[in-house]
């Protein structure tokens, strides 16, 4: 994967590598640039268009999207993180719910469901919740994405056997979650994966307790330098 990665590095101003027959379907994008064009709409509805130096991205099959980001304030050049969900998550799901069926209809219908969809997120009321951090966890944190998505490995294939017959298992549901970070001022690396496990999903598990800590005020500085080592 390292030498997979120093090959996409030297390629052109974006790239992508996809895998869908391994154990975890994932992409991985890096793009020059710190306005990167592989964001969706969400992302740059909660984040903004400008990506910051880590940004963390939950998508659930049914529930309304959040994550958080980690920036730098302006006065002191302090870090801080900042986290992002839909209040109105219910309303918006509802709004885009058809939308999921546009796969087999007319073009017209298509850029009609779409024009729905895209209306829908500008009603959607985002929350924005704003925490401190030392930059002794901002650095453990940025780290710890860059390693994580350098040494990401999506596993060996998932099989079911039926009637001895034995096939590749693809799961449709479950949550797509994102990781990324930003590195050298201007290499932004992103990857997305479907359904988290091993390694990854130890990061996305870590990363959506530190989103409840900080809403619940349970945040331990100490317990996250430890939990992004």
């Amino acid at each position: 994967m390292k030498k997979l990665l120093l090959f996409i590095l030297c390629c052109s101003l974006a790239t992508v590598v996809f895998g869908q027959q391994w154990g975890m379907q994932f992409s991985l994008l890096i793009e020059n640039g710190n306005y990167p064009k592989g964001k969706t709409d969400m992302e740059v509805l909660l984040f903004g268009k400008k990506s910051a130096p880590v940004e963390f991205f939950v998508a659930p099959s049914f529930f309304g999207s959040y994550g958080f980001r980690m920036v730098k304030n302006s006065p002191d050049s302090s870090y801080v993180i900042e986290v992002e969900d839909i209040l109105n998550c219910t309303e918006v799901v509802s709004e885009n719910r058809e939308t999921r069926l546009a796969q087999n209809r007319t073009a017209a219908q298509n850029w009609s469901m779409w024009k729905k969809q895209n209306d829908s997120l500008k009603l959607s009321e985002v929350r924005t919740l704003r925490f401190p951090i030392s930059d002794s966890l901002a650095k453990k944190i940025h780290e710890k994405f860059v390693s994580s998505i350098d040494s990401f490995d999506p596993g060996g294939p998932r099989t079911i056997t039926e009637g001895g017959q034995t096939r590749m298992r693809m799961k449709l549901d479950g949550e797509n979650v994102t990781f990324r970070c930003t590195v050298d001022n201007d290499i932004v690396k992103t990857l997305r994966v479907h359904d988290p496990r091993r390694e990854i999903g130890k990061l996305s598990d870590i990363c959506k307790q530190l989103i409840k800590d900080l809403q619940n005020g349970e945040m331990d500085e100490v317990k996250y330098l430890s939990l992004f080592e």
